[in-house]
């Protein structure tokens, strides 16, 4: 009991306060980097670059916005009443039959045409075409004609509807205005005449509709006389 008591004697009340002054101050020195350790080694990966991310967006700096998502972009990207994205040009060649007044032969014919899809038109399968040709006729005259036979000159524009189309072939349904211009040729006149006509066409590769070969017959008539022109081309679009 002495032994116990005398121990406690010699601890004064003063050196009690100091003991706890120093072990508060190694503890306060101490803990922020054992603290900074531990928090180290307690932050994922993940957490971490969030939390660099989110040092990034509190940044001045703006992120970018994709110009697919601009509003201009988007109202640009709208089709208007023409579709000339999907500009289409075409030759073609082949043969010319006449009607009995012409009193000629079969003769040859070839050209260029164009088509743009107007999707503006309810159903989005009309389209405007427009070509230009040149034909050869062999009238059967007696010999005192001076011209009964030569190169003439043709063109026609109107409207196609794309009846039915897949991944091989489509067809299409025509109708128009057509000139001809005989370029002199004897006791024929030159005049406008309806066309009619339709396209039957093959897309060379399946599922691209860029290009296409077509079959097409026309008939054009002024309602008294007639020709038809039947013809077989390529098509490309753009």
């Amino acid at each position: 009991m002495l032994v116990h008591g005398q121990a406690g004697a010699d601890l004064e009340p003063g050196s009690l306060a100091h003991a706890g002054e120093l072990s508060r101050s190694t503890l306060d020195s101490d803990s922020p980097a054992l603290f900074q350790l531990d928090e180290e080694r307690a932050l994922p990966p993940r957490l971490a670059d969030s939390m660099g991310l989110e040092e990034d967006l509190s940044s001045d700096e703006t992120l970018p916005v994709p110009t697919s998502l601009h509003p201009q972009s988007m109202k640009g990207s709208k089709t208007g009443f023409f579709d000339f994205s999907r500009f289409e040009w075409g030759v073609f060649a082949g043969l010319v039959d006449y009607s009995p007044s012409f009193k000629g032969k079969v003769g040859w014919a070839l050209g260029l045409d164009a088509r743009v899809p107007v999707p503006g038109i309810s159903w989005g399968r009309w389209a405007l075409f427009a070509e230009a040709y040149l034909a050869y006729l062999d009238r059967n005259l007696p010999f005192f004609y001076a011209r009964p036979k030569g190169t003439w000159y043709g063109g026609a524009g109107g409207a196609d509807f794309t009846l039915a189309r897949g991944e091989v072939a489509y067809l299409r349904l025509q109708g128009g205005i057509d000139y001809s211009y005989f370029n002199r040729i004897n006791s024929v006149d030159n005049g406008f005449g309806g066309m009619v006509g339709a396209q039957l066409g093959f897309f060379w590769i399946r599922q691209n509709t860029k290009t296409s070969v077509i079959l097409s017959p026309q008939f054009v008539s002024n309602g008294k006389d007639w020709y038809v022109l039947g013809t077989f081309g390529a098509s490309f679009e753009f």
